[in-house]
């Protein structure tokens, strides 16, 4: 009896309130949403480990800028090289600078993240090819025009063939050899990267092997 009579009031409370259903729902939907996507945080951050090789050792160092305001900015290389040179805290310390680049070519031109990257970048994350091998710092010191592409690009343009080891590529409105291909299912850092390239090949390198800053083009 009591079951009923709270019904018929919560019902003539609607009534008179039209407006509180809509809230009640949206004030809930607004805490799901809340909720959730700290769950979804906390899960990827630290419930469930980063899929790389010693990730709980793993740092992403960043530049802070006062002048516009930037707590997390782009690192000069020139920094790096300091880092390098001076830091003891480190047992390795590798470079990654991200630009979209143009992949020319059949069916169709597409843009390509692509991470230009230190050599060592593969081995401190544990990015072992699964197809052919990823560049030498020699090679990187030289500027080679190297690339190791995702799995998933091996397979959506090239294939999947084997022989696309050592052939050439337009990227960028450059010529470049594709030389390794990293495993399926693997991670990159920025989400849609599907090229990597040795970091002298990076927008403004040259320019920015003597700066504190970051260009942007």
């Amino acid at each position: 009896m009591a079951v009923w009579q709270d019904l018929r009031f919560a019902a003539r409370t609607l009534r008179r309130n039209p407006g509180f259903p809509a809230a009640a729902v949206a004030t809930l939907a607004l805490g799901i949403g809340i909720n959730t996507a700290m769950f979804s945080t906390v899960n990827s951050v630290l419930l469930r480990p980063l899929p790389y090789r010693d990730a709980d050792r793993l740092v992403l160092l960043w530049t802070a800028d006062p002048r516009v305001g930037l707590n997390q900015r782009p690192t000069g290389y020139a920094n790096v090289l300091d880092w390098q040179r001076h830091a003891r805290s480190f047992e390795d310390l590798s470079y990654m600078r991200s630009e979209p680049l143009i992949w020319s070519g059949e069916p169709e031109p597409e843009s390509l993240e692509t991470d230009f990257v230190s050599p060592n970048w593969f081995a401190e994350l544990g990015a072992q090819p699964v197809a052919g091998r990823t560049f030498t710092a020699d090679e990187a010191l030289r500027g080679e025009p190297l690339a190791v592409v995702s799995y998933e690009l091996w397979q959506r343009r090239m294939g999947g063939s084997p022989g696309a080891i050592g052939r050439t590529a337009s990227l960028g409105g450059k010529s470049i050899q594709v030389i390794g291909v990293l495993p399926r299912g693997f991670r990159p850092l920025h989400k849609n990267t599907s090229v990597w390239m040795p970091y002298t090949h990076a927008p403004y390198f040259r320019e920015e092997t003597d700066s504190r800053s970051v260009k942007f083009g």
